[in-house]
This record gives C-alpha cells, structure tokens and sequence, in this order.
C-alpha cells in the first residue's frame, strides 16, 4: 500500500519524530524511528532484501533497491 507523504509526516510528527535514542525535544522522544522499514537496517522489513547506503549532498542515505525505485 502506498502512503501519501502528508499522511506519513502527520504520523511522525505525532510520535515526536524521529531523533535519535539519546536526544529528548522537550521531553519527547522520537518513536517514529521505531517503525522505519529502511533507515539504519541491514535487511528491508518489507521484502528481506539488503540495504543499500549511499551520500547525497554529505548526507548518508539508506534506501531498498527492491522497494524504493527511482523515479525520473
């Protein structure tokens, strides 16, 4: 099923984000990270397939080649 991007920033916004385990926005911490498919995975939890992480614009970027096509 494909997610509108409003819909999933709504969800993450509503969970406080997704920063990092150590870091607390004003006492909230972000459990959106929990429910990623890809970031900092080795396997996609959709299809099982590895991860791949490459860099754009000096930012480390995880993503599933099986899942996450390339749109031109």
């Amino acid at each position: 099923m494909i997610q509108v991007s409003s819909t999933i920033l709504k969800e993450a916004i509503a969970q406080g984000g997704t920063t990092i385990h150590s870091f607390d926005a004003n006492g909230i911490h972000g459990l959106f990270q929990v429910i990623l498919s890809v970031h900092a995975q080795t396997t996609c939890s959709k299809c099982k397939g590895p991860i791949k992480k490459i860099t754009i614009a000096g930012r480390g970027t995880y993503y599933c080649p099986h899942c996450q096509k390339r749109r031109y």
